[in-house]
């Protein structure tokens, strides 16, 4: 038997809905979107801090912001630093950013991806306010007045089984199985132990699994030698994330000496975990 080995530069181009065509141009000098943003919650205030790797041609970040659940996002401001007070904000309405850089072309890059917060005397993020998560453990950041004694966490509305605690600004905390929208509940005592009237509660999505609807390549009719250069197009139901494709498995290759072919069946598609 013949030992075919096929050698493949696969170039990754991952699809999601309502994307551009993955074999469109695009422009190689567009600026990365700022990463790693947090916020903290005050009473009618949000104090954003974000991450980015300087480049020379930089000029100044826009930060856009959106009121309540539906709406679009308007600018708010520019700045130059990777931090940002909003203030006189409505306690209990929420507002969700996206921060984008700026060329000295006056060229926007690529946006963030958007955190949701709720300003209140009491507050709850999970995971520094991000959209989406694929672990079931994440971390919570809380914020309450100086005089809040103890608090109750859930992942019901119930708070069954849940007991007092002496109240941390963080805090460790397991989401329940099973992918989808996870809200976690708190409520909280003072030192008087005055129990807060609502509960405060934030939510996240779990997504562990990728879901990939279809997978085109352009390869159909060529003959790959090694070196060649194979366009795969990948659609998915996630909007971020990377993904790589493997060819080369050893149960995945089919010789067919009688046309002089081989075959790759059952490839195998990973994504990053970000997304699932």
């Amino acid at each position: 038997m013949r030992l075919l080995t096929l050698a493949v530069m696969a170039l990754i181009i991952v699809s999601c809905k309502e994307r551009p065509s993955p074999f469109e141009n695009e422009l190689s000098n567009v600026l990365s979107a700022p990463t790693d943003i947090s916020v903290k919650l005050g009473m009618g205030r949000a104090f954003l801090q974000w991450r980015y790797e300087m480049t020379d041609d930089f000029k100044e970040f826009r930060i856009y912001r959106k009121d309540g659940e539906e709406g679009l996002f308007n600018r708010i401001v520019s700045t130059t630093n990777t931090f940002y007070a909003d203030t006189m904000l409505v306690n209990g309405q929420v507002y969700s950013y996206e921060i984008a850089a700026v060329d000295r072309a006056g060229f926007e890059g690529s946006h963030s991806r958007a955190i949701s917060i709720i300003p209140s005397i009491y507050s709850l993020l999970i995971e520094d306010g991000a959209e989406a998560t694929n672990k079931t453990s994440v971390s919570l950041r809380i914020t309450a007045p100086t005089n809040t004694a103890f608090m109750m966490l859930a992942n019901d509305s119930a708070f069954q089984f849940a007991n007092w605690e002496s109240f941390a600004e963080t805090r460790a905390w397991q989401l329940s199985q099973g992918d989808g929208l996870k809200t976690i509940h708190a409520k909280f005592r003072d030192d008087n132990d005055y129990e807060t009237q609502l509960p405060v509660r934030a939510s996240i999505t779990l997504d562990t699994f990728a879901h990939i609807y279809s997978l085109q390549h352009d390869g159909t009719g060529r003959v790959l030698g090694e070196n060649d250069v194979l366009h795969i197009s990948m659609h998915t139901s996630d909007k971020f994330g990377n993904a790589t494709v493997s060819v080369i498995e050893p149960d995945s290759i089919v010789t067919d000496d009688s046309q002089g072919k081989i075959w790759i069946k059952d490839v195998k598609l990973y994504d990053s975990g970000v997304w699932g």
